[in-house]
């Protein structure tokens, strides 16, 4: 997909595809209730226009901030094997360890007054989840730029909405509960 769709990512050819990935991306969401329905058409076009420009995901500088400061707080007060037992205890049910993952960093978040520190860091929540989801930060992928702006003529839940559909997004990649299609 990435080699032909970055020559031509806005051929009408991509309906299809992309009305599949709606589709797959709402059926996971209906199964698991992890994110709001609504999200679907907006995260199946984020998701086939970011896999056509690449085979990875660009990740957000602040949830790329929230990761390290929660794993240096793992490392540090010596939590990194209770925070490893239990994501292991759940290691068949991905669903519920994402979920053990959002209270794990929204707890962390409060506790660190990292709202503080970074705007908006309840919109970073579900990517830096994700990010522990899959373990791992590619330095290399992160955006330099803040993927959030603050604008008088965009309504806040419309950013809200556009950034949930990316965390979105980058969780399904990231679940093995899900084929995506044409993989």
């Amino acid at each position: 997909m990435a080699s032909f769709g970055g020559y031509f990512p806005d051929s009408k050819d991509y309906q299809t595809e992309i009305g599949e990935l709606i589709k797959a991306i709402g059926g996971f969401i209906e199964e698991t209730h992890l994110f709001p329905i609504e999200i679907a058409s907006l995260a199946g076009e984020y998701l086939f226009y970011e896999r056509t420009r690449s085979e990875s995901f660009i990740i957000s500088p602040e949830a790329a901030q929230i990761y390290e400061a929660f794993q240096k707080y793992l490392h540090q007060s010596k939590q990194q094997r209770v925070f490893e037992q239990s994501l292991h205890n759940l290691r068949e049910v991905h669903q519920e360890q994402f979920e053990l993952l959002r209270i794990w960093v929204e707890a962390f978040v409060k506790q660190a007054n990292m709202g503080e520190k970074l705007e908006f860091v309840e919109e970073y929540l579900d990517e830096a989840a994700s990010l522990l989801f899959i373990k791992a930060l590619i330095t290399s992928k992160l955006c330099g730029l803040p993927l959030l702006l603050k604008s008088k003529t965009w309504p806040a839940r419309m950013l809200s909405f556009k950034k949930s559909a990316i965390s979105c997004t980058t969780t399904i990649l990231c679940s093995n509960s899900m084929a995506l299609p044409g993989r």
